[in-house]
């Protein structure tokens, strides 16, 4: 009988092995899908359509130089002042405030200094010296949080604003990275198609969910930030050495390539909605939507351009960035706002 009680307890713990021996999960990053390759054998990958980079000569992307154009110094009242500022807000949730700056809860209202390995860090003291950036993203505040200011997170934004000298009227740029919520459990499959989909519940794609849940966030941040131009998106980071984050950390790019594709439809077909999930784009609703620099890697496995990301990039939880994963993060912020056509404004 006690040899006959070993077995379940012997075939318990081989599943448990097998799953600590599990390999991460891998794919191939978007940036470095060949023409032909699909995920799942149905979608493409790239950031845009046909490429990493959005071109100055793409209707969007002469687009995207009008609005960075309009970027100028502010005063209080959002009037055009050269003794003004250009204030950029950074809005999302706890991975995406210590890549800015540091952890800020959501009740807090004064910002502390940021850590020696961020991204405002970096930035500030290299920056337009009329250009401020504000850490408004805060612990748990994924993007269903954002999609209005139910839940405190704009008015909160204003007291950080408040607190570093300037008004809600002098933002211009937001930087946005989220998730849609937390415990995402339907991942993208390949007859899916997030631009068709009009109901949003626990049997839609997460990556679907975001597109919808994201775009609100836009709408509401044009509402509420009433000189907004621009706003960046980034997609998730490498979440596969933590149980459960992945595929939708990853399919989270896929997200964010089709939200700003949707406004790029939209506009390029006058106006007509291409993307029922996302909804109205048009300019006069939101802020014009392009990629910020983007974070995935496949773990382990460098990707074209030497990006890996480490267990020692990340907190004992292996979701949240050590201060060496931060510092990654804001080596490619750094490359990419201080390069881009689209932001003059911040050097």
């Amino acid at each position: 009988m006690k040899l006959l009680g070993l077995v379940p307890a012997l075939a318990l713990l081989l599943f448990f092995c097998r799953c600590a021996s599990a390999a991460p999960f891998q794919a191939t990053p978007l940036i470095d899908f060949s023409p032909d390759e699909k995920y799942l054998g149905a979608f493409l990958g790239l950031l845009y359509d046909n490429s990493n980079t959005l071109a100055t000569s793409d209707p969007h992307g002469r687009d995207g130089l009008a609005f960075a154009s309009r970027v100028q110094p502010l005063n209080s009242r959002g009037q055009p002042d050269a003794r003004g500022r250009i204030v950029v807000v950074g809005i999302g949730q706890s991975v995406w405030t210590m890549d800015l700056c540091t952890r800020v809860t959501k009740s807090e209202t004064t910002l502390p200094a940021c850590t020696a390995a961020s991204f405002i860090a970096h930035a500030d003291p290299v920056d337009n010296p009329k250009v401020r950036i504000v850490d408004c993203a805060s612990g748990g505040q994924v993007a269903t949080l954002w999609v209005n200011n139910s839940f405190g997170n704009w008015s909160r934004c204003d007291g950080l604003l408040a607190n570093e000298g300037v008004t809600p009227e002098q933002v211009q740029v937001i930087l946005w990275h989220d998730v849609n919520d937390l415990g995402a459990t339907v991942s993208l499959d390949p007859n899916t198609t997030c631009s068709t989909l009009m109901t949003f519940d626990g049997s839609t794609p997460d990556a679907c969910s975001y597109i919808h849940h994201t775009a609100e966030v836009v709408r509401f941040g044009k509402t509420w930030f009433p000189h907004i131009q621009q706003m960046f998106l980034n997609s998730a980071g490498y979440n596969g050495y933590a149980s459960g984050h992945e595929p939708f950390s990853y399919e989270n790019g896929f997200a964010v390539k089709w939200l700003i594709k949707a406004q790029m439809d939209q506009i390029a077909s006058g106006g007509t909605i291409k993307n029922l999930a996302a909804g109205d784009l048009s300019y006069a609703v939101a802020p014009w939507l392009a990629w910020g620099d983007y974070v995935w890697a496949s773990g382990s496995t460098p990707r074209s351009d030497g990006l890996t990301w480490l267990p020692s990039d990340y907190l004992s939880d292996m979701i949240h960035p050590s201060q060496a994963g931060v510092l990654k993060s804001t080596h490619l912020m750094m490359n990419f706002y201080f390069t881009s056509p689209y932001t003059p404004w911040i050097k």
